[in-house]
């Protein structure tokens, strides 16, 4: 875990933030997320994965007509640290993991059995890209919660709540 997240005897939840780089928007979720949390006395821990590339094109076309936040999008890895770890304990949290990838997730070979073809149909990883990059955000998001776990065992502390949210929120 980040330096400072002891839990001081508080009750502790994890944030699990796993996206873009290019999408991060984090005020919204700082403030009326990870800031109500505390205020409601709780010890909060925020977990962030961001992909600094993107392969492919957006499964919905508005995606990319959103704003991303462009104070953040030029940062050096650093710097990005430097902004959210400030802006996390600007509302009470803690930054206990911080990762930015410069490719997207390797996935092991798909199956194409057809009991595969049975689940995610919409989109099948076997042929789809945008099927492929589901399977990447949950193998980001099983990344970040190991990490979650390992804080636990570290720190000797059980999360009364783990949370994922987008990085577009």
């Amino acid at each position: 875990a980040g330096a400072g997240c002891s839990t001081e005897g508080r009750r502790a939840i994890a944030v699990l933030i796993a996206g873009q780089k290019k999408r991060f928007l984090m005020d919204a979720t700082l403030d009326k997320v990870v800031g109500v949390m505390v205020g409601h006395g709780y010890t909060v821990h925020v977990y962030l994965h961001l992909v600094d590339n993107s392969t492919g094109h957006n499964f919905l076309s508005v995606r990319s007509k959103g704003l991303s936040d462009v104070r953040l999008q030029n940062l050096t890895r650093d710097e990005l640290l430097k902004v959210v770890d400030s802006r996390v304990r600007e509302v009470g949290g803690c930054l206990a993991c911080f990762s930015i990838g410069h490719s997207s997730e390797r996935l092991p070979p798909i199956p194409k059995d057809p009991i595969y073809k049975k689940r995610m149909w919409e989109y099948l990883p076997s042929v789809s890209e945008v099927g492929r990059n589901v399977l990447r955000l949950w193998k980001a998001r099983e990344a970040l919660w190991n990490a979650a776990q390992r804080a636990e065992r570290a720190l000797k502390v059980r999360y009364s709540l783990a949370m994922w949210t987008r990085e577009d929120q």
